[in-house]
């Protein structure tokens, strides 16, 4: 185990850092309890968790495969290059899904309603990129299978989760700016992990900046990771929000309850002396007939009576 370590360069270890930050990712998003929450980014999160599992798996079965690569045999190392590239064209497979899951939250034009044709269509260039070089099963296939998955799913995916994602960041705004910053600033990292993972190869240099292009994957990859895990808070937040209006309602409830019986004890307690009223001017009515009073006194009474019933 420390003799694997003891092996591991610069460029290693940011290899190491670079798969380590994308598993996080996929463990942050899976870990969370989004059971019973009403936001529509909950619906398409386990499509970034995926991109994240498979893609820091992809990371770290190269860097395993650099480092005992002198250990290995031809075949072995063939069947560990198949396999990560397998796992990098699923991994942008995820991430263009989740962006077209998450641009049908925030926009309704009908073009985003066809996510398996957009789908089909980058599948199909991947293809043809795939033929255009020959369909001879080798390294240089398996390479081939690499930068075509890049260019098609992990470009146009990248793009996809940064629009989705800064678009999303607006309309969550009103119940947490800080989240709203956070999403914001995921989608800003996910639009240049766009290019630096989708249009540039690994071993590539930057001209303006002088540094392997592994670096700069390796910082918007922990960009990512953290800013995706800070905004997951919108989770505890909207589960907040329901507890203290739930509290609302219910002391709203028992004011209504509180005041119900209030009312219902005033009611009871002005009856009673009407009742007795009543009771008294009937009595009177009687008396009043009786005698011979004149009718006009007794119509009177029985208006009264009338009004006290009321």
């Amino acid at each position: 185990m420390f003799k694997l370590f003891a092996n591991i360069t610069p460029i290693y270890f940011l290899y190491l850092l670079y798969g380590a930050s994308f598993l996080f990712l996929g463990v942050s998003i899976a870990v969370k309890n989004m059971k019973g929450s009403d936001l529509k980014l909950g619906d398409s999160l386990w499509l970034l968790a995926a991109f994240g599992f498979s893609h820091g798996a992809n990371g770290w079965l190269e860097l395993g495969t650099w480092i005992e690569g002198g250990h290995l045999s031809f075949q072995q190392i063939f069947i560990a290059e198949a396999v990560a590239a397998g796992l990098l064209v699923l991994s942008f497979l995820f991430l263009l899904q989740f962006g077209l899951s998450l641009l049908r939250v925030v926009d309704d034009r009908p073009i985003w309603t066809f996510k398996a044709t957009i789908t089909a269509c980058l599948f199909l260039l991947w293809l043809l990129y795939l033929l255009h070089h020959g369909l001879l099963i080798n390294m240089q296939f398996i390479k081939r299978a690499d930068i075509g998955a890049r260019y098609t799913f992990g470009f146009v995916g990248g793009l996809l989760t940064s629009y989705g994602l800064i678009a999303y960041s607006r309309e969550i705004r009103p119940m947490s700016q800080s989240v709203s910053r956070r999403l914001h600033h995921a989608g800003s990292a996910f639009l240049f992990y766009a290019f630096f993972a989708g249009i540039f190869s690994s071993g590539f240099t930057m001209p303006l900046v002088p540094v392997p292009i592994e670096v700069l994957r390796g910082m918007t990859a922990i960009l990512i990771t953290y800013f995706i895990s800070q905004a997951l808070n919108i989770f505890d937040i909207e589960t907040r929000k329901k507890i203290e209006q739930q509290a609302r309602l219910l002391v709203q409830a028992e004011k209504l309850s509180s005041l119900g019986q209030l009312a219902a004890g005033i009611a009871h307690e002005i009856n009673n002396p009407l009742t007795n009223a009543s009771l008294g001017i009937q009595t009177l009515k009687h008396k009043l007939s009786s005698n011979g009073t004149d009718s006009d006194i007794v119509e009177r009474l029985v208006t009264f009576k009338r009004l006290v019933k009321k």
